[in-house]
């Protein structure tokens, strides 16, 4: 899967822009604030329906415009055409469009375009809370198991109705509240039991990319379900009830889970260097890219912003390397161009200037 074409309409300081990428390495070079990281928002945006930096809409569109519009033309691995458009206004409205037709659930917008985002804030993935890594995992379950985002949709419909029933049952194990417990237990086993199996199915591919980028340094990945190891999730909610409505809030179930990752039986972030664990977080970026492409044939589209800020050269060219071996589509930005004309010459790519939000590309053939 790779773009083609790419159309955007008044976002932030791209007032219009037009590509058509290459489908191996698109490099953007440009002084800080030209208008680099909003090119890569922009593909966000077609492929996932939001910004990854901002959800204020207001803060997206450009001054003086009520609306920005994204549009997309992309290629499967079999030639298959496909258009996508995204808008949204402030007053709050989106509107997607997929082949030309109307798509009213965001779900099955986003899961058409599979994606994979590394900037300065995703390298912190290993120090953040347990909420960034369930994310990480979900973003692979999505991608493969189509009922997912509705599991997870009604898991958080239930877990808000017995949080507040939490809050107004004067018995913590009454019938009103039981009656959240069952299917709040069977769905949320359901969703556990998808996370636990795509991390099996993740961790041979895990392994080939730690080997490539972290060689000395064997990692476990485990994954903690959120609540006691052989119990019922069921069992486990009557359990904790008396204390969850103590508390106010639903402290076991997946909502609770955590992605463990270790190195010698300590966490991964406590042993390695700042510098291994952004080589860590690339490798995890590696993994599930392959494990979608072995499942489903799709590949993914990386935007990767300022690199050359956060891996030194070595690093950088071996993360590249990979990238080309695995045949991605992606889009990197910089603030200098220095060496990159040697990498697109290399594995195919092309190199563009921003500069005040106008994109210009370079002629790369001599």
């Amino acid at each position: 899967m790779y773009l083609t074409r790419l159309n955007i309409h008044s976002l932030r300081n791209l007032h219009e822009a037009t590509l058509f990428p290459h489908p191996q390495f698109n490099f953007f070079f440009g002084s800080n604030g030209s208008g680099k990281t909003s090119l890569l928002e922009g593909i966000h945006l077609l492929a996932v329906g939001r910004s990854f930096r901002t959800r204020q809409i207001q803060t997206l569109i450009a001054h003086q415009k009520n609306t920005l519009a994204c549009f997309g033309e992309m290629h499967d691995a079999h030639g298959i055409k496909t258009s996508l458009g995204i808008e949204k206004n402030r007053q709050g409205e989106v509107r997607c469009k997929v082949a030309g037709e109307s798509c009213e659930r965001l779900s099955v917008f986003a899961s058409l375009l599979p994606l994979q985002l590394i900037t300065p804030e995703t390298f912190k993935l290993l120090v953040a809370g347990p909420e960034e890594r369930r994310k990480f995992l979900d973003w692979g379950v999505f991608h493969v198991e189509h009922t997912f985002s509705g599991l997870c949709q009604r898991y958080q419909r239930l877990l808000k109705q017995r949080n507040a029933a939490l809050k107004q049952s004067k018995s913590a194990k009454s019938s009103p509240l039981q009656v959240w417990e069952k299917e709040l237990a069977a769905v949320g086993e359901k969703i556990t039991v998808h996370r636990q199996a795509h991390l099996v199915a993740l961790k041979p591919f895990l392994e080939e990319a730690r080997l490539a980028l972290l060689p000395s340094h064997p990692i476990q990945f485990e994954y903690a379900q959120g609540w006691p190891a052989g119990k019922t999730l069921e069992a486990a909610l009557f359990d904790a009830a008396s204390q969850d409505e103590r508390w106010g809030y639903t402290s076991v179930g997946p909502h609770r889970a955590e992605v463990e990752v270790n190195l010698e039986g300590f966490a991964a972030h406590h042993v390695l260097s700042r510098g291994q664990q952004k080589l860590l977080v690339c490798a995890l970026h590696l993994a599930q890219a392959q494990q979608l492409f072995a499942a489903t044939g799709k590949k993914c589209i990386y935007l990767i912003d300022d690199l050359a800020s956060e891996l030194d050269s070595t690093n950088r060219a071996r993360l590249l390397s990979l990238l080309a071996a695995q045949q991605h589509q992606v889009f990197l930005t910089g603030v200098d161009a220095q060496g990159w004309q040697a990498v697109c010459e290399q594995f195919g790519g092309e190199m563009f200037h921003v500069e005040q939000g106008q994109i210009q590309g370079l002629c790369l053939q001599a």
